[in-house]
């Protein structure tokens, strides 16, 4: 996990040694879920950006993207009634599916077309031996005969959040109320504590671009609708 508290911590003490610029906490919270959502997108394989000077890479093809995906890897078992199971809400991305937990045995991931193909053979229905699931936006399709499946994917990353809290200073008769990052209420990412530096970097950056840039615009409207 990374502490956000601390996370926003070294994030302010760069802007301030560079522009003298300050973050408050609400400006942070969108900037560093934009920065773990971009990083978390460019890992996983979906930009055209480098990671670590390579080319694009996809989810499974380096052991470094691997590692770096650990945090997120998971899994559930889905019942299926009538042929379908719904997907866990936190789901990004389908790895394998099983018929169980403990078992290797997969399920083939199986498209509408040559499910249409599939169908015209009678010797290749799906039966106990061969199963098909049909993957759809928060459910899976399945065409055999069991009743559950396990399903491993790489969940989406959590919404990081910096809350904050009153603290009342007193020096003498004089007293001073101002505000402080609270870490009991705050939201840490669930990246792992490696991964600070790729995220401090991609918030830096995005602080640094100009306010009329579109993308980073398009990219903030974007996040504040989904809070």
């Amino acid at each position: 996990m990374i502490d956000i508290v601390e996370l926003y911590n070294t994030v302010n003490d760069q802007l301030s040694k560079n522009n003298g610029r300050y973050l408050n906490a609400e400006e942070f919270t969108r900037y560093v879920n934009l920065a773990s959502t971009d990083y978390f997108n460019e890992v996983l394989g979906r930009t055209n950006k480098r990671v670590n000077r390579q080319s694009m890479v996809g989810y499974g093809h380096n052991q470094q993207t691997d590692k770096r995906l650990e945090p997120f890897r998971t899994g559930q078992s889905v019942n299926i009634i009538d042929g379908e199971g719904e997907l866990p809400s936190d789901l990004d991305h389908i790895t394998t599916v099983t018929t169980s937990r403990a078992s290797a045995k997969p399920i083939k991931r199986i498209s509408e077309d040559r499910l249409g193909s599939l169908f015209d053979n009678p010797l290749r229905k799906p039966n106990e031996d061969e199963s098909y699931y049909l993957e759809g936006n928060q459910s899976i399709e399945l065409f055999g005969t069991l009743d559950e499946v396990y399903v491993r994917y790489i969940k989406k990353p959590v919404k990081g959040l910096l809350a904050e809290k009153e603290v009342t200073l007193t020096a003498g008769n004089r007293t001073v109320t101002r505000m402080e990052p609270d870490p009991d209420n705050s939201v840490d990412l669930d990246w792992d504590e490696r991964e600070m530096g790729s995220i401090v970097t991609r918030i830096l950056s995005l602080v640094s671009k100009p306010t009329k840039d579109g993308f980073l615009a398009q990219s903030t409207q974007l996040d504040k609708a989904n809070e």
